[in-house]
């Protein structure tokens, strides 16, 4: 998370894209955590695909990732 934050804020070329990209992130890996600590790993993929929240995270992410490499140029 450390390094992905530092990564992010080393961009400031590309604007605040991939700085804002680090919330989705870090609630991504909450909710996964969480999901963990319920005993719902037994199947990584099940859970990751299943879970609505987590998907939405993921499609966040996603959407800021790219505005950050096709918007912030």
């Amino acid at each position: 998370m450390i390094a992905y934050a530092i990564w992010a804020f080393r961009r400031p070329e590309h604007g605040p894209w991939y700085e804002i990209t680090i919330a989705p992130f870090v609630l991504w890996l909450g909710r996964y955590g969480v999901l963990l600590a319920r005993g719902a790993g037994e199947a990584p993929e099940e859970v990751i695909l299943h879970d609505w929240v987590l998907l939405a995270l993921g499609l966040a992410w996603t959407a800021l990732f790219l505005c950050g490499i096709y918007v912030g140029r």
